[in-house]
C-alpha cells in the first residue's frame, strides 16, 4: 500500500480503460450496511472504517488470487458489495490510486479544484493537525479530481502489492 503520494513518481505506466474511485474512504456505516458488523476502534457514523485487512476486504481464498484471478471471497466486503450491488467492485491498482490523488501533478499533493498546487495541511489529518485523533470523511479540501482524504487520516489499501522497484506497462 501507499500511504501518500511522496517520494518518487511511479507513473511509467499507461492506464488504458477508464475506472472509479470514491469520493470519499469508506466509511464506518457504509462497512456496517454491507457486512454487518464495524472493526473500528474509533466510533462514528462517518469516520472512516478502520482495522480491516486486505484480506477482510477481498478475502483469503478467491480474493488472493489477484492478479490471476479478479475474484473475491463472497463473505470478504468487496464479494458482499458485488453481490448487493451488481457492480464488480474492487480496489484501485496502486497506479490507479496514485493517478487519482496527484489528480493531474506531478508534485506530492495533488492539485486543487481551482488548479493550484495543495498543501498536505488544506488536503490531509496528519499527526501535525489531528489532534491524534481520526476525523470524519470529507472535512478537508478535495482534489482537483474532487476526492477527498487521498492524504492522512487513515492508510488506503491498494489491489496490488507496494514495490520500491515502483511499476511500468500497460
Amino acid at each position: 500500500i501507499t500511504a501518500d503520494a511522496t517520494g518518487p513518481k511511479h507513473l511509467d505506466i499507461t492506464l488504458t480503460k477508464d475506472y472509479y474511485v470514491g469520493v470519499f474512504e469508506v466509511t464506518q456505516k457504509q462497512w456496517e450496511l454491507v457486512m454487518g458488523s464495524n472493526p473500528s476502534n474509533f466510533d462514528g457514523d462517518t469516520l472512516p472504517v478502520e482495522c480491516v485487512s486486505y484480506d477482510d476486504i477481498r478475502g483469503t481464498s478467491n480474493g488472493s488470487k489477484w492478479p490471476v484471478s479478479k475474484g473475491v471471497d463472497a463473505t470478504s466486503f468487496m464479494g458482499k458489495l458485488r453481490a448487493k450491488t451488481g457492480v464488480n467492485f474492487d480496489l484501485p491498482t496502486e497506479a490507479q490510486w496514485e493517478f487519482s490523488c496527484r489528480a493531474g501533478s506531478s508534485g506530492d499533493w495533488g492539485l486543487l479544484a481551482d488548479g493550484s498546487i495543495s498543501t498536505l495541511d488544506a488536503m490531509g489529518w496528519y499527526v501535525n493537525n489531528s489532534d491524534d485523533e481520526m476525523h470524519a470523511v470529507g472535512l478537508k479540501t478535495p482534489n482537483a479530481y474532487g476526492l477527498y482524504d487521498m492524504h492522512g487520516n487513515v492508510c488506503e489499501w491498494c489491489l496490488d502489492w507496494y514495490s520500491s522497484r515502483g511499476y511500468a506497462g500497460t
